[in-house]
């Protein structure tokens, strides 16, 4: 019963937002007659898909609104963008949770070592693995598995019960009253959220001093977790299968790693500086296979025109990465995975991530909604590629080869 009424709904809330926009839209004609087209965006957020490789498929699941990410720009925005920033992911912060990441790798290696030379499949090892990294980040401590799994439950539960919460959005002192036992299950899923962020003290100088209130610690705390956990191994999966596709590109990053590591034989975060191939094989992976094929929608404060299309103010637009990677306007050959293109004379070199000077790719967004975590990213990408390809020679298995078409989820 409970489900007929919110599918019910959920329908009738989708027929009244198409009737108002509808209006709008014949509004906006009727008063901007003459000044251009109006700009349509190419799919909605809810549309992001990413696909994964034969042997483990990745998956980009819808996460709920997060106050960093989906704010409108002023000082609260700007105080939780800087608390995680300054607070988490500055240099010198990073720097300090080496011994973490040294910690979740070999836990890793010793799980992939463990299935004796048996074809590996690498999304759910990877996945974790970043999980238990990201977790020690946010909360300061080394959890033991226990720990861990119970986050990992809370946060799919509440990423994959994100889409029955919109009914919420709708009348909800009614919707609140009728679908009580959802409620409470998005209540529930928060206050232990909430638990696990009590020693979090931060506050918003800029809002009177006043500390955050217990939903924008569980978004804040929910938003890092999961922005890092699924993009970064969804990235490393997809630059190991083109490194298995092309051998001979894994034996010349092979032969770079043991040029730079030094003689204990063990591969250090500062030994990544001497590796130009290995920063080359992470962009290349990047730029061909972003994790999300979609940045989070942007929209513009006041009505604009770009590029001849007229841009209504507040209109939500999307902005497609993968295929700003793939233009071959600005990559020689875009289709093909070739590192070369980003070292010295390829048109990929200095690339600017950021997208201050210039925009060839854009994986981590651009302008100043860029991923706060892209160096983290980085970072991570580049030390877990090095020690993985340092520690096994990553091959197909015959009769199950690496499909690297990308699959539609």
């Amino acid at each position: 019963m409970e489900d007929w009424l919110f599918y019910s709904l959920t329908s009738l809330l989708c027929l009244v937002c198409s009737l108002l926009l509808r209006a709008r839209a014949s509004a906006g004609a009727e008063d901007g007659a003459g000044a251009g087209p109006a700009a349509v965006p190419r799919t909605s957020t809810s549309s992001r898909r990413c696909g994964g490789s034969r042997r483990s498929t990745a998956r980009c699941s819808r996460r709920a609104p997060a106050p960093s990410a989906r704010r409108p720009y002023g000082p609260t925005w700007t105080a939780l963008r800087r608390c995680i920033s300054s607070g988490v992911l500055n240099p010198a912060r990073l720097r300090a949770f080496s011994g973490a990441r040294r910690c979740v790798l070999d836990a890793l290696v010793s799980h992939v070592r463990g299935e004796g030379g048996a074809p590996v499949t690498v999304m759910e090892p990877f996945r974790y693995a970043m999980l238990c990294l990201l977790v020690h980040m946010c909360f300061g401590d080394r959890p033991g598995d226990a720990r861990v799994r119970e986050i990992e439950a809370l946060q799919r539960e509440l990423l994959s019960n994100f889409l029955s919460f919109e009914v919420f959005a709708f009348l909800p002192p009614i919707t609140k009253l009728v679908f009580r036992k959802r409620w409470n299950e998005m209540g529930l899923t928060d206050g232990e959220i909430v638990s696990l962020c009590s020693e979090v003290k931060l506050t918003i100088p800029e809002d009177g001093g006043r500390g955050l209130t217990d939903g924008e610690i569980v978004s804040l705390c929910s938003e890092f977790m999961s922005a890092g956990t699924d993009t970064t191994a969804t990235a490393l999966q997809w630059i190991l299968a083109n490194l298995v596709k092309n051998p001979a590109m894994q034996d010349r990053l092979m032969e770079e790693i043991a040029a730079a590591v030094a003689g204990d034989g063990e591969v250090r975060e500062e030994d990544l500086q001497a590796m130009p191939y290995l920063k080359a094989v992470v962009l290349e992976g990047l730029r061909r296979h972003p994790p999300g094929h979609y940045v989070l929608p942007h929209a513009v404060e006041d009505e604009t025109t770009l590029d001849g299309y007229r841009v209504p103010a507040n209109t939500p637009v999307n902005f497609a990465v993968r295929e700003i990677g793939l233009d071959s306007e600005v990559w020689t050959s875009p289709e093909v995975f070739r590192p070369e293109r980003f070292l010295a004379g390829g048109e990929g070199e200095d690339v600017d991530l950021t997208g201050s000077k210039e925009i060839k790719m854009m994986p981590f967004g651009a302008g100043r909604r860029v991923c706060p975590g892209m160096a983290l990213a980085l970072l991570h990408l580049e030390y877990f590629v090095a020690n993985l390809v340092w520690e096994f020679d990553w091959r197909e298995v015959a009769g199950d080869e690496v499909d690297l078409t990308e699959k539609m989820l």
